[in-house]
């Protein structure tokens, strides 16, 4: 019989590990509007933790040390990261793990070099795209900077959500302007699976495991060591929270004929049975839908976002005996495509492409929005005249809603990672001597736009934002200004006058297209061919002039050197 006071090595392991946490300083990261939230209210919460372009992030780091502990600076940071894992490159057969796995040829057609030459793709790439740091004031810290025992330490932070990244965050060469104007965007928060239930439902995007964006508040409480200088970590830890930035609607994507991937119209002969004569031609063709709108929580507000798809259904008979076929239903999906590389995508992946490019990987996820029934859909008919060939048409609007326990991110591209979404529509018809199994039908696949409009919120934080800068700043830099000669008139103290100088803001007889500030008083002086009279040391020259004794006395206004290039007088 063993005794109870052994302990095993599994449990002296995690007393240990729990003994070194407890002897580090506690962190913790709040943030303003959550502390707001009724408790139990989960809607609340993730609303409180959900922010979009130009959201204002406040919170407070609070710490304190089990014992006094010197610290030296404490770092407070806005992360954004993307993660992105190909699971098909990892084992080499007959060798280890390894980080890189030759996945294709790529030759100079494909934008290589002259010569074939073979890429490797790495197994696992993670990238760090924006980092945005809190400036903490010195007279915040303690004098000296000693975290007392048990006393609370607190440290304010403000962030703003960016509307886009540096243009050193995508370096890497691109397609078009348009793919490196996309990749510039700040990507929405993807595949973070630790958040809580909203509304009742888990939260899913849609999203593989392969793939992950997320954004954190990360805390690090450094330490200089005295010998070298080197920062150790004391310290960490890290909040994460959700992203979801502005995404307006864009125009209808162009589609050619010879797209694979996206079909808006699509013909169909019906025939009256198998192996038995034609009926006529059934056409279908669909209109783009209106983006999808609508925020990360617009499902738990009990109103979802929605939008309509319009589709013209055209039968064109055989003969004029022929009547139009049945229409048995009409069923919707929205299929969400994740496309993912560990290399930087250089162009907008679509499914076709996945078997073109090795180092391309594809997630699709399909949710079914409804079956609508058609069976009191009548016919119209085009042309009652018995000489012309009739043609027969019917007009549908299937509505597209938000399903409520899924989350339809807004369709973006990046440089690891891209969302987009297609509609499929299939159109069932019943014909009355078709009885081999599955009655034909259509089926279109139609792009489906998710966008995420600014709210009022953000405009109003966009108005503030632009109400806050300095007034006239720069203007001085962009003002026209003038320099000119005084205006010459008649002394009154002498039979010869020569000239006289003027207000400068008088009428001159050159203009150099330059406007100086006009002093408020400029003091008159005169001068002869015989003689020079001197300013009046009662009255000195006004700021700005200054007087020379090489050719007389009278003042000289000096430029301001604001906007004025070196040696120009």
């Amino acid at each position: 019989m063993y005794s109870a006071s052994v302990l095993s090595r599994g449990s002296m392991v995690s007393t240990m590990m729990h003994n070194v946490q407890m002897s580090r300083p506690q962190i913790t990261i709040s943030l303003t509007d959550e502390e707001r939230c009724a408790y139990g209210d989960d809607v609340a919460k993730a609303k409180a933790t959900t922010f979009t372009t130009l959201d204002k992030i406040t919170g407070e780091v609070c710490f304190s040390a089990p014992s006094d502990t010197r610290f030296d600076e404490i770092h407070i940071m806005l992360q954004g990261q993307s993660r992105v894992w190909m699971e098909r490159f990892g084992a080499v057969p007959g060798g280890p793990m390894s980080s890189t796995q030759t996945v294709s040829r790529q030759s100079a057609a494909q934008g290589g070099d002259e010569s074939v030459r073979e890429s490797r793709t790495p197994f696992l790439t993670t990238s760090q795209f924006l980092k945005l740091v809190q400036p903490i004031d010195e007279a915040a810290y303690p004098v000296p900077r000693i975290a007392e025992k048990g006393r609370k330490y607190t440290f304010p932070f403000t962030f703003v959500v960016p509307e886009q990244l540096l243009a050193n965050n995508c370096g890497h060469r691109h397609m078009n302007d348009t793919v490196a104007a996309a990749h510039l965007s700040l990507p929405p928060s993807l595949g973070d699976g630790s958040t809580p239930t909203i509304g009742g439902c888990h939260y899913d995007d849609l999203s593989p495991d392969m793939t992950r964006i997320g954004y954190s508040i990360n805390v690090r409480l450094l330490k200089k060591r005295e010998s070298d200088g080197q920062s150790i970590l004391l310290a960490t830890e890290t909040r994460k929270i959700r992203i979801v930035p502005v995404f307006e609607d864009l125009p209808p994507q162009i589609i050619d004929g010879k797209d694979k991937d996206l079909c808006l119209t699509k013909e169909r002969i019906i025939r009256k049975g198998f192996l038995k004569g034609k009926m006529g031609t059934l056409t279908v063709t669909a209109q783009q839908p209106r983006p999808l709108q609508g925020g990360i929580c617009a499902h738990a507000n009990g109103a979802p976002p929605t939008t309509s798809l319009p589709v013209k259904v055209t039968f064109t008979p055989i003969d004029n005996s022929q009547q139009p076929p049945t229409l048995n239903s009409l069923s919707t999906k929205v299929r969400a495509h994740t496309f993912f590389s560990t290399n930087p995508i250089a162009y907008f992946p679509t499914p076709s492409a996945v078997g073109i490019d090795g180092s391309l990987g594809r997630y699709h996820e399909s949710v079914l929005m409804g079956t609508q029934s058609l069976g009191g859909v009548k016919w119209t008919k085009s042309s009652e005249s018995t000489s012309e060939q009739p043609t027969y048409t019917t007009d549908i609007t299937l509505p597209i809603v938000s399903p409520k326990c899924k989350v339809l991110v807004p369709s973006f591209h990046s440089c690891l990672v891209s969302r987009t979404y297609t509609v499929e529509v299939h159109l069932d018809v019943h014909t009355p001597g078709y009885n081999m199994g599955a009655h034909p039908g259509v089926t279109l696949k139609i792009p489906l736009q998710v966008s995420r409009p600014a709210s009022s919120d953000s405009q109003r934080s966009r108005q503030e934002i632009e109400d806050s800068e300095l007034p006239g700043f720069g203007e001085e830099y962009f003002t026209p200004r003038r320099i000119a000669l005084p205006e010459s008139r008649p002394s009154s103290t002498s039979s010869s006058p020569r000239s006289s100088l003027t207000s400068p803001s008088s009428p001159a007889s050159l203009d150099f297209m330059m406007r100086l500030p006009v002093p408020e008083q400029v003091p008159i002086v005169t001068s002869t061919r015989s003689n020079v009279q001197s300013v009046d040391v009662a009255h000195p020259p006004p700021p700005g002039y200054s007087v020379f004794n090489q050719q007389g006395t009278l003042p000289v206004r000096i430029p301001s050197p604001v906007g004025i290039s070196p040696r120009c007088g």
